[in-house]
């Protein structure tokens, strides 16, 4: 308890943060998904097959650091809907369509995550144009389905600063996700920051 009241006392007695920024952000992109299906022998045979998944959402940004850094911290909180899954009885499968039997996901999934990493202007100016590098790390922890995941994030972007305090960004960035099994994707995000310092 005591340990507990010194970390509160330490959190309200720390100054207040005068650099960093707010932003907002769109996503969109696909991802392979492993779908099981059976056919209806007795006793079933189970098969498998890779298909990619859409989506797409926004959110927000927080950013931690001078405007002028090089490197600063970053979360991203966003909302994201996902595709409905294709039923395998309609692609091309190893067995007849008429004697597959799959649960698919009908309807489209919404999905919040949370990331945090960095973000490296590591070309250019930070305050004028830059070509930067990403890696974030978070997990879609809120689905309507009882299936979040553990995902990973690293790729190129780009940024530029056009007004005092003001910059748009745009990266590219592979993703890899883990639920059970691996799941690799590509996700392109787009947004404005405000810089408060």
């Amino acid at each position: 308890m005591r340990r507990a009241f010194v970390v509160l006392l330490a959190l309200t007695a720390a100054s207040t943060a005068h650099a960093g920024g707010l932003g907002i952000l769109g996503t969109g992109g696909l991802r392979t998904q492993s779908t099981y299906y059976y056919d209806n022998s007795a006793p079933p045979k189970q098969y498998q097959l890779t298909q990619a998944i859409g989506g797409g959402g926004f959110g927000i940004e927080g950013i931690l650091g001078d405007r002028d850094d090089r490197l600063v911290g970053l979360f991203r909180g966003y909302w994201l809907r996902e595709a409905p899954e294709t039923n395998p009885a309609s692609m091309n499968t190893e067995i007849p369509s008429d004697q597959v039997v799959a649960a698919v996901r009908t309807d489209p999934r919404d999905i919040g995550v949370a990331m945090v990493g960095i973000d490296w202007a590591a070309v250019g100016d930070p305050t004028g144009f830059a070509f930067n590098a990403l890696a974030l790390v978070g997990s879609g922890f809120i689905t309507t389905d009882h299936t979040e995941f553990f995902q990973l994030e690293v790729g190129p972007g780009v940024s530029w600063e056009f007004a005092h305090n003001l910059r748009l960004t745009a990266n590219l960035s592979y993703q890899l996700r883990y639920r059970k099994t691996f799941e690799h994707g590509g996700s392109a995000y787009a947004g404005i920051r405000y810089m408060f310092d």
